[in-house]
């Protein structure tokens, strides 16, 4: 942690002396992204039983935020640019809550805000008299969660069904590493985070321009561990005639479920060349 700390304090400082430096630009962006692994969210007012083996498990929907990005050019001849910057990320997520004859209960919305800090190289090729420019680059991520843990909790209620009353713990946990003990299949422990980017951007003045590009942003993660009670109200009984519970992973060293996202973004904004 007290390396990741390192590289975010030496990017910001970097940005600060080359601010002003000629040949460069500040690069401000909103981006909207869908995850690589998408499933459409499916109702339980749909009435349909769903595959436990596909559908279990936490769900990604989309992310969104913004980025600035500051470019200095290194290398006049071939155009390439050393980059810095930072991102605010906004990412929501759900978790079917099944019950063992698969029907689904509630969709459990899951939140997750973290900024980033980046520096990579990207290389620009300049179109019409530098009226339209393409750049293109690689950058590496080091993200830091906004909350280290946000749990979801509720006592007994009744969803859809005016049979089927359940209640609910959620814990998701940021910016840490769970091992599992093998339990089910886990994501590593080191990787790294990458982002490539393709942007066009269109001249509007003499030192503006409009971007317009796409992004592929990886290993976005986190964990969690999930546990439920549901109660059953069969043939109109005012007591329960049935229940089950769910426990999770139960391990020596706490273990916790994985989820690990790709996203591909759409992104707009301004760029300034100084």
């Amino acid at each position: 942690m007290k390396h990741n700390i390192f590289i975010s304090l030496f990017t910001i400082g970097t940005f600060c002396t080359q601010l002003y430096s000629q040949k460069s630009e500040i690069q401000f962006n909103y981006r909207f992204g869908y995850p690589t692994n998408n499933l459409k969210e499916i109702s339980p007012y749909s009435g349909k039983n769903i595959n436990q083996y596909k559908n279990r498990g936490v769900k990604p929907l989309y992310d969104n935020g913004l980025t600035l990005n500051y470019k200095y050019q290194i290398w006049e001849r071939i155009k390439l640019f050393a980059n810095i910057g930072m991102e605010m990320s906004k990412s929501k997520h759900y978790l079917p809550l099944i019950d063992p004859s698969e029907r689904l209960l509630e969709n459990i919305e899951i939140s997750d805000s973290r900024v980033g800090f980046y520096f990579g190289l990207s290389k620009q090729i300049h179109l019409y008299d530098s009226k339209v420019i393409v750049d293109f680059g690689i950058q590496f991520v080091d993200r830091y969660p906004l909350s280290k843990q946000v749990d979801y909790k509720t006592d007994y209620h009744y969803g859809i069904q005016n049979w089927i009353e359940y209640k609910y713990e959620l814990n998701t946990h940021f910016g840490e590493y769970y091992p599992n003990d093998g339990t089910i299949e886990n994501i590593p422990s080191f990787y790294l985070n990458l982002d490539y980017n393709l942007n066009l951007k269109f001249k509007l003045s003499k030192k503006m321009f409009l971007n317009l590009g796409f992004n592929y942003s990886r290993n976005n993660h986190f964990f969690y561990d999930f546990k439920y009670s549901i109660l059953y109200y069969e043939n109109g009984s005012n007591t329960p005639t049935n229940s089950f519970d769910y426990y999770g992973l139960v391990g020596s060293n706490n273990p916790k479920f994985p989820v690990k996202n790709h996203y591909f973004y759409i992104n707009t904004g301004i760029t300034f060349k100084f």
